[in-house]
């Protein structure tokens, strides 16, 4: 019998003449042809398990384990090779050894079929772990198409909001075309009534020129008549004698009444916390005082709601787009009245009702409209109000006012050439405070509603007419 053996580096041709190889050759075969069944069964494994996770990416990890692994048992396989050459050269030397090692083979499969059963359970979770997650990637791509359905939704009535608003805008611009054509109008109309003012005041200047004329001529008359008069002088003074004896008659009846009236007003000056029935007459005298009072809207804060006849007045809960004249106050919450007062007597009524916060009195034009206001005379400002319950005349310094009732309707009396400006509660005609000071400019009505608190102070400020019953 020929036997080729290879050797490390070159071919050797042996020639033996034994007898035929012993049992132990044909169980080497054998188990040769195991590990080759065995490594042809975890190669096809692995291309089993390439095809069906070739899209997983942690199998694929696995996958590359599997195939370093089984590089590693080519490997071994190719050292099995060799080692069997070696066996086989060995064997001739040694039988015993031989049969040593295939006792070691026999275990070395036994571990073999340890470790393909521990791959395939590997594999088997792998799968299972695989499955798990694919079911929670389902559940996550639904919530997706859930979330992009909802999108869509939403970008459905953003979309609608859009042309809604488009469409407002539209409908503003027509307005304000239309708007800024009635102003146009009125511009023209303005500059067509320009000329006739013009004109008017032309056909003045003419009839002031021929009127001139015309007084020349009559004052010429007048000294003629001035001549004449002289010559009546005597009848005249004649008939003042006889009126002046008949005035005389009726003169100590009017001086009883005269000193009447001044015992009462004296009255009212030495005391005038309680309007008295003696002091009746002097009560009708300053209620005959009374003005029409109204509120100016173009010096309202913007949070102030007037009403349309304007004697209401209250505090909003919004701040409206008001043009911010210099006429205006803010950002303190006040209003003036369209009357201004220069001279003379006036006297008006306003209901505070159950309102818990307020100011009342007047103010001089020069007032400061803009930021911080000092509440006293000496800017320009005298009131009284209402604060937690106290009441107060801010002078200065502010002088609290102990007062037994609740103030419902105050009445506001001003007498601008004495310098007076007097405050009483209506219900009882009881005097509360006079500031005394020297008036040089336009004074107007002052309110001020307060500040809500807590839900509080949300009525009006009413201006109340002025009756026989107050």
């Amino acid at each position: 019998m020929e036997l080729y053996m290879m050797g490390p580096g070159k071919q050797q041709l042996v020639k033996d003449t034994a007898p035929p190889p012993p049992r132990s050759y044909k169980c080497a075969a054998v188990t040769l042809a195991v590990l080759w069944i065995l490594s042809v069964v975890i190669e096809l494994g692995v291309i089993f398990h390439r095809s069906l996770f070739a899209n997983n990416s942690e199998l694929e990890n696995r996958l590359k384990d599997m195939e370093n692994n089984y590089s590693a048992l080519q490997k071994n396989q190719k050292n099995t090779t060799e080692s069997w050459i070696a066996v086989q050269r060995s064997l001739l030397a040694n039988n015993s050894a031989l049969q040593i090692q295939l006792k070691d083979t026999e275990k070395n499969y036994s571990d073999l079929q340890k470790n393909h059963k521990r791959v395939t359970e590997s594999c088997n979770n792998v799968q299972r772990s695989l499955s798990a997650n694919n079911s929670a990637l389902q559940i996550q791509l639904k919530d997706m198409e859930n979330n992009y359905s909802a999108l869509q939704k939403n970008q459905k009535n953003t979309t609608e909001s859009w042309i809604a608003v488009q469409r407002s805008l539209s409908a503003t611009n027509s307005a304000l075309q239309i708007q800024l054509k009635d102003t146009e109008k009125n511009y023209s109309d303005l500059q067509k009534n320009h000329k006739r003012v013009t004109e008017s005041c032309n056909n003045v200047q003419r009839s002031l020129s021929a009127t001139n004329s015309a007084l020349q001529i009559q004052l010429k008359d007048t000294e003629k008549n001035y001549s004449d008069l002289q010559k009546n002088h005597k009848r005249v003074t004649e008939s003042c004698n006889n009126v002046q004896r008949s005035l005389s008659a009726n003169n100590s009846v009017l001086e009883n009444k005269l000193k009447d009236m001044e015992n009462n007003y004296c009255a009212f000056q030495k005391n005038p916390t309680r309007l008295t029935e003696s002091c009746i007459p002097v009560w009708k005298w300053i209620r005959s005082a009374a003005v029409d009072v109204t509120l100016d809207p173009d010096t309202a804060h913007p949070s102030l709601i007037l009403s349309e006849e304007g004697k209401h007045v209250r505090l909003g809960n919004t701040r409206q787009a008001l043009p911010d004249n210099p006429e205006r106050f803010d950002p303190v919450v006040n209003v003036l009245g369209r009357q201004g007062f220069t001279s003379g007597r006036h006297y008006w009524q306003v209901e505070v009702g159950e309102k818990t916060a307020w100011d009342l009195g007047v103010a001089r034009e020069s007032i400061n409209r803009k930021g911080k206001i000092t509440a006293n005379p000496k800017y320009g400002l005298w009131i009284v109000w209402l604060r937690d319950g106290e009441y107060k005349a801010l002078a200065d310094p502010s002088i609290p006012l102990p007062l037994s009732v609740k103030l419902r309707k105050l009445g506001v009396y001003l007498d601008y050439e004495e310098g007076q400006l007097s405050f009483y509660n209506v219900e009882t005609r009881s005097h509360i405070y006079t500031f005394n000071d020297t008036f040089t400019e336009k004074l107007y009505p002052f309110f001020n509603t307060g500040v809500l608190k807590d839900g509080k102070n949300a009525a009006p400020l009413i201006i109340r007419p002025v009756s026989d019953r107050d």
